[in-house]
């Protein structure tokens, strides 16, 4: 992985952490959760101690969702297409949050 693609996925995952931490309790996401006693507050999969950057990364290297699953039985198909659903239909992704190339 390029370190763009690495600052790119950095960049995300620093907007989700200030989206959590700034948003009322209502509005939280259902897939992706944060507090400070699990990864150090960084966003990560709810259920599970897996980092929503981390996940962004395998799939990003090329990893299948069965093979994320296979290999990371906390996780599953449902809770990463959770957590996809909820990144792709939040304010992260705006056109003017997303880091130029």
């Amino acid at each position: 992985m390029e370190q763009s693609e690495l600052d790119s996925l950095e960049s995300v995952a620093a907007l989700l952490l200030d989206m959590v931490d700034s948003e009322p309790m209502e509005k939280l996401m259902n897939w992706i959760v944060s507090d400070p006693e699990h990864l150090g507050g960084r966003p990560r999969v709810r259920d599970t101690r897996i980092a929503v950057a981390l996940l962004l990364e395998w799939l990003a290297a090329g990893m299948t969702i069965d093979e994320i699953t296979t290999e990371y039985p906390s996780l599953t198909s449902e809770g990463i297409r959770g957590a996809l659903e909820e990144l792709a239909h939040s304010d992260l992704l705006a056109a003017s949050e997303i880091p130029s190339r």
